[in-house]
């Protein structure tokens, strides 16, 4: 009987704690969406490491013919406290409007990479990191909860400069989120190749 009073009582103080804890901590329903863009030093720092047969986000290079193609990298974290639809869109445009870099989906960003040749094993890590981690749609819902994907411009490099990149994350329930950036060099901070 003893045993029953002091865990009886020991659950009612911890029910007690619980209550005031969450009454007491703020509570962030709001919705938050923010797009950035990312640097290949800012990819190889990343959280996917510097490894380029395991980060998809790393430009790929030749020993010999050094870059052949330029990613522009985009970033998206999502906050989201309710069921939301999503809509992504972006490109890299000259002066005159015209698209010098492809919004690559997840598929084709799949296939660009089993063209290169590497260890069979991180190149599976580099499809689970494509799989985790890049967007998965141009249109798609998210349940709540928070979120960061990565979406992938590509073009032969280098881009023509100067280009603007303009991309647009529309979230229900938020404002939409636009991005106009002029386009950085692309010498700066990547590798040439040896030759």
């Amino acid at each position: 009987m003893r045993i029953k009073k002091y865990f009886l009582a020991s659950a009612l103080i911890l029910i007690a704690i619980a209550l005031v804890s969450c009454a007491s901590s703020p509570k962030n329903n709001e919705p938050k969406a923010s797009l950035s863009i990312l640097s290949q030093e800012d990819i190889k720092n990343g959280y996917l490491g510097s490894n380029p047969n395991e980060n998809p986000y790393m430009e790929p290079l030749s020993l010999v013919r050094g870059r052949q193609t330029e990613f522009v990298i985009v970033r998206m974290n999502i906050s989201i406290a309710s069921e939301a639809s999503i809509n992504f869109y972006a490109n890299v445009i000259n002066e005159n409007a015209e698209n010098l870099a492809e919004l690559k989906t997840k598929d084709e960003f799949f296939r660009f990479w089993q063209g290169w040749q590497g260890d069979p094993i991180l190149n599976r890590q580099r499809e689970l990191n494509i799989q985790q981690t890049y967007i998965p749609a141009s249109d798609f819902s998210l349940k709540p909860g928070n979120y960061t994907y990565y979406a992938v411009l590509m073009a032969k490099y280098p881009i023509p400069r100067p280009a603007k990149i303009h991309a647009e994350l529309n979230v229900s329930g938020i404002s939409p989120t636009i991005l106009d950036i002029p386009l950085a060099d692309p010498s700066v901070g990547r590798p040439k190749g040896l030759f």
